[in-house]
């Protein structure tokens, strides 16, 4: 499985956005097994910090399958615009 790191800047339901370190914006959805809920996704979106997804391609969606977020250890800082700021 790949993994991805970021910040969640998106939630609708079982679907998110990360813009992740690099400052590419990816799609995912949660995954049936995975241990957490959409409820979990919206407190990491409002406390903006910085996860870690480990996710699998799927060649007929355009959103990842996200099997596993965990909380990193760094906080992400954002410009007054809405940026990430590295």
């Amino acid at each position: 499985m790949k993994t991805a790191s970021g910040v969640i800047t998106l939630v609708q339901e079982h679907r998110f956005q990360l813009e992740s370190d690099n400052g590419r914006h990816l799609l995912f959805i949660l995954a049936h097994d995975a241990k957490q809920e959409w409820e979990d996704l919206k407190r990491l979106e409002k406390a903006n910090c910085h996860v870690v997804v480990r996710y699998t391609d799927s060649e007929k969606l355009i959103a990842s399958t996200a099997h596993d977020i965990w909380q990193g250890q760094e906080r992400a800082q954002r410009h007054p615009t809405g940026k990430i700021i590295q």
